[in-house]
C-alpha cells in the first residue's frame, strides 16, 4: 500500500534590466548602484573579460574599468581584468601588449619595467646552468674571473611579491594565491596589484617562477 503526495514548487527569478551608456565614465554610478541592489553594505567582487577585438577598438576601455573600480572602493573590488584572445587573432597581441601598458600606468606600478626584470631572470638562469656545468677539479688551465655585471642589469634585491605564492604550473597556466585567493594566470595576463604577467617560467635548478611588472611569484621552499 502506499500513498502519494503531490506537491509544488514555484520559482520566481527576479533581475533588473538595465539600458545605459558611457557606464565607466567619471561620475556613472549605475554599474555600481546595481551590484549593490541587495547587499548595500558589501564589497563587491567583480571579474571583467574583455572582448580581444572590443579591446582593440576601444583601447582605453580596459584602463576605464579600472579607474571606475578605483573610484568606487567601498563597493567594487575588481578581483581579474582579463582581455580575451581566441587563437585566431594571435595578430593582436601587440595592441594588447599596449593596452597591458596603458593599465600598469594607471595603477602607478613602482616596479621595473618588465624588460628589465626578464633580462635579469635570464641572467640568473646561465649563472646557474654554468656553475652546474662547470667541473669540480680543472688542471691545465686557469679559468677566468667572470666579469662583474653591471649594478643597472640586475634589481637588488630581486625579490618576490609579498603576498602571493605560486601554487602550480599546468601546461603554461600558472595557478598563483594571494589575497583574492587562487586564480589561473596565462603569459600576458593583467592582475590588479601584480601588473602584466610577463612570463612563466622554469629556472635551472626546476622551480617554476611567475615574472610580473612587481616582481617574482615562487613556489614555497
Amino acid at each position: 500500500m502506499a500513498d502519494t503526495i503531490l506537491q509544488q514548487v514555484s520559482l520566481v527569478l527576479e533581475y533588473p534590466v538595465v539600458f545605459a551608456s558611457d557606464v565607466f565614465a567619471p561620475g556613472a554610478t549605475v554599474l555600481a548602484d546595481v551590484l549593490a541592489r541587495r547587499e548595500r553594505g558589501r564589497r563587491h567582487r567583480v571579474a571583467a573579460i574583455v572582448d580581444a577585438g572590443v579591446a582593440a577598438a576601444w583601447p582605453d576601455l580596459i584602463a576605464a574599468i579600472t579607474a571606475w573600480a578605483d573610484r568606487d572602493p567601498a563597493r567594487v573590488e575588481l578581483a581579474a581584468l582579463k582581455a580575451s584572445i581566441d587563437a585566431g587573432n594571435r595578430n593582436a597581441g601587440a595592441q594588447f601588449t599596449k593596452i597591458g601598458e596603458r593599465i600598469e600606468r594607471v595603477e602607478r606600478a613602482q616596479a621595473d619595467p618588465a624588460a628589465k626584470l626578464s633580462k635579469a631572470v635570464e641572467t640568473l638562469d646561465r649563472m646557474a646552468r654554468a656553475d652546474a656545468m662547470a667541473p669540480k677539479d680543472v688542471t691545465g688551465s686557469i679559468m677566468p674571473a667572470p666579469m662583474p655585471l653591471p649594478a643597472s642589469g640586475l634589481p637588488k634585491p630581486l625579490g618576490s611579491v609579498d603576498g602571493w605564492i605560486l601554487r602550480d604550473v599546468r601546461r603554461g597556466t600558472a595557478l598563483i594565491e594571494g589575497r583574492m585567493g587562487i586564480i589561473e594566470v596565462d603569459q600576458g595576463d593583467v592582475v590588479p596589484g601584480l601588473g602584466r604577467i610577463d612570463a612563466i617560467r622554469k629556472q635551472a635548478d626546476g622551480r617554476w617562477v611567475v615574472v610580473t611588472t612587481r616582481g617574482l611569484i615562487m613556489t614555497v621552499r
